[in-house]
């Protein structure tokens, strides 16, 4: 009996392109990268959003001390009114 020693994987990169896998590793690859630079672009948009979001809520929590403060003033002034 005769031992094959022959490599089951030995193609050449030629060799690999001509076979059915490459198409299928190929688009696999590609997929990939797709979906990928989906998923970046998807997470920078999110973050985008928060980032508006934040400032909103900045400017809104400003606005509101603002609101306050005046409030307090004139509720000072208010009381200093009455006391005189």
């Amino acid at each position: 009996m005769k031992m094959m020693k022959e490599k089951i994987f030995n193609l050449g990169f030629k060799q690999f392109l001509k076979t059915p896998f490459s198409v299928v590793f190929f688009l696999a690859i590609i997929g990939l990268c797709w979906i990928g630079k989906y998923l970046i672009d998807s997470k920078e948009n999110e973050l985008i959003l928060q980032r508006e979001r934040i400032k909103e809520c900045d400017d809104e929590r400003k606005h509101d001390k603002q609101l306050l403060q005046d409030l307090v003033f004139e509720n000072k002034r208010k009381h200093k009114l009455e006391d005189k």
